[in-house]
């Protein structure tokens, strides 16, 4: 175990062995770090939920349902991340730097959260899912296994906007979106509240994706529409080998 004396740990006795916790790093409160996990210097651990309230748009804002953060055998947490108290990181994940994990989020295994990226509060990310930098995941968001989220994807919980307006909203109203298995959301894309989103679909980057989405299905535009046929006006995607290629640069014979 390899503990930097600058590192700031109120319990140390909840670290196991073989961790390493770089220097000005901060583990607060219950913070359980599994065996192999990596702490990166001025990594925020177990963050305390004061001051939820202010951020929040109600008093009624949940909080974090455990005092226990954890993370799993061989995770890392990234330089300037910040992991909230009740979070729950899984084996072998990556925690980016800068990524924020909120209140209650559960991380499953192997998975990958990029930089900047924001988990917020009460999400459940499935094993092998990989979040790219700067993606959102909103409040209560589910996400299937070995889903792909596209840097710059944000989503929505809002289900109700006039009643956002008029202030008589509740956090116990939201309505997240719901992610299958094996889902492929582009660079960019917008999930809108409630929208669900089928194992094994495709959706193209800055799609905003105001209806649900069937198993399979491939969505593209503003709002999201199947994709149409090749036939349809939309060129299809170049595909070439050296073969097609002789004297000018062609693309399936056709001169460029």
């Amino acid at each position: 175990m390899s503990i930097d004396h600058r590192a700031i740990i109120e319990n140390p006795d909840l670290i196991r062995s073989f961790c390493t916790i770089h220097p000005l790093a901060v583990l607060l409160g219950q913070v359980i770090l599994a065996r192999g996990s990596v702490v990166m210097p001025l990594a925020v651990v177990g963050k305390p939920t004061a001051g939820r309230h202010v951020l929040s748009r109600t008093p009624d804002a949940p909080q974090a349902r455990d005092d226990q953060t954890i993370v799993g055998e061989n995770s890392v947490i990234d330089a300037h991340a910040v992991i909230y108290a009740g979070a729950r990181i899984g084996k072998n994940s990556l925690i980016g730097a800068h990524a924020t994990v909120r209140e209650n989020a559960v991380i499953g295994a192997g998975c990958t959260i990029g930089h900047y990226a924001n988990i917020s509060h009460d999400v459940l990310v499935s094993d092998g899912v990989r979040v790219m930098d700067h993606a959102t995941l909103i409040g209560g968001t589910v996400v299937g296994e070995g889903s792909f989220i596209g840097p710059h994807v944000s989503m929505a919980n809002d289900g109700d906007p006039e009643a956002i307006v008029s202030g008589t909203w509740s956090e116990k109203r939201f309505n997240p979106p719901h992610i299958g298995k094996r889902v492929f959301i582009g660079c960019g894309a917008i999930i809108l509240a409630g929208v669900h989103i089928g194992d094994e679909a495709m959706i193209y980057a800055g799609a905003v994706v105001t209806k649900d989405v069937r198993p399979g299905d491939t969505v593209l535009g503003l709002p999201a529409r199947p994709k149409p046929a090749a036939n349809d006006g939309f060129a299809p995607i170049a595909r070439f080998t050296p073969d097609d290629v002789s004297g000018d640069f062609a693309v399936s014979g056709h001169p460029v």
